[in-house]
Parts: structure tokens; sequence; C-alpha cells
């Protein structure tokens, strides 16, 4: 997780889809100032908990809605989801919001599930998986075209985007859970910048 706490050392971090704030948890202790945002009180709870238990008074977590923050434009210098997109109905609505608080440069990092584009064997497999998936995990899409949606919304600039498998990055460190998981469901990990070229 060194490459994250690198990339936003110092930086003001916008963490959407808090949950439980386990992303705030790891990357809380080198960033400026972290908002959790998300829209259950329940989880908020929680993760109001974990917080004070972490000793992150740099931290806070607040009710939100992803398509429409409560927050200024361009106030971000990055923003955090992890399996969130996959989730929602209208992930190009919650993009151009995240486009929106993001300042000039800023860098949006995503973790979810999308389709397996470089593994025609997987990707057959996640479309006949994908109806049940869906019932059982909370309306959960393994086939999106996350990057795609990036590009559209991000059309003035390239998009530079960097993809790796499971056993890379954060991913076994925020959902440990995780590793009894099908492979045909094991997300796949992008991390791209908007509003700027970058080469990852």
């Amino acid at each position: 997780f060194s490459w994250a706490r690198n990339v936003y050392k110092r930086q003001d971090l916008l963490d959407i889809g808090t949950g439980t704030c386990r992303v705030i948890e790891i990357l809380g202790p080198s960033v400026e100032h972290a908002l959790g945002i998300d829209q259950s009180r329940e989880m908020l709870a929680v993760a109001r908990v974990n917080l004070d238990r972490a000793g992150l008074t740099n931290s806070i977590v607040r009710l939100g809605d992803m398509y429409q923050l409560p927050l200024a434009d361009a106030s971000f210098d990055a923003v955090v989801a992890t399996l969130v997109l996959c989730s929602v109905e209208d992930p190009r609505r919650a993009l151009t919001e995240i486009h929106r608080v993001l300042k000039p440069g800023g860098r949006f990092a995503f973790l979810e599930h999308v389709a397996a584009e470089t593994n025609p064997g997987r990707l057959v497999w996640q479309h006949s998986v994908e109806p049940v998936w869906r019932r059982v995990a909370g309306k959960c899409n393994t086939t999106r075209h996350t990057a795609d949606e990036l590009s559209l919304i991000n059309h003035s600039q390239p998009t530079s985007i960097r993809r790796t498998s499971y056993s890379g990055l954060f991913l076994k460190k925020i959902h440990p859970q995780l590793d009894h998981t099908l492979p045909i469901l094991i997300p796949t990990v992008a991390d791209t910048t908007l509003r700027s070229t970058v080469t990852i």
C-alpha cells in the first residue's frame, strides 16, 4: 500500500461510499485531510467509531449522496472509490460529480468489478454469472466498462489507465474476505487522473 500513501501524501482526500472507513483508516495517516461520504447512517456510525479508535483527527465522515455531493467544485486533490461504481445505477452521473469536485490535475483511484476485456474466457463467465450475482450482491455488476465512462467524461484530456490483477495493490488489505471470491468476480483495479494527462 506504500504506492498509495506516497501518491496521496499531504493531500485532501475524498472517499466515496466510505462504508466503515477502511480506506481512510489506511490512507488517513498520510494525507492532510480526509473526508468519507456515505448515504448509510448505520455505516457512518461504525465509521466514526473506527476513526476514533484509529486516532485519525484529520479525518471525518458525513452523510451524502454521490450523485449530488455537498461539496464545492475543485475542492479535493484526490478521490477514491472502492467497490462502489460497480453497484450504482448511474455510474456516469457519479463519475461526473467526482470530476466536478476534483482539482485540476487531481487523481481519481478506483477499485471495482469491471469487464475482463483482456481475458475473453473470464469475460464470458462474467456475463453468465452477472444476473444471479446482481441479485445476491446488492446490484453489483461484473461487466461494467468504467474506464470507458471515465474517458467520455474526461473527453478534453487523454486518460491513462492502469490495470492489475486481484493480487496487486491494496485489494486484500481493504477486503480480505475476497480471498474466497470466485476468479470471475475478482475486480480489476484501474487508476487514472482527471483534468490532466498522466503517465502511470
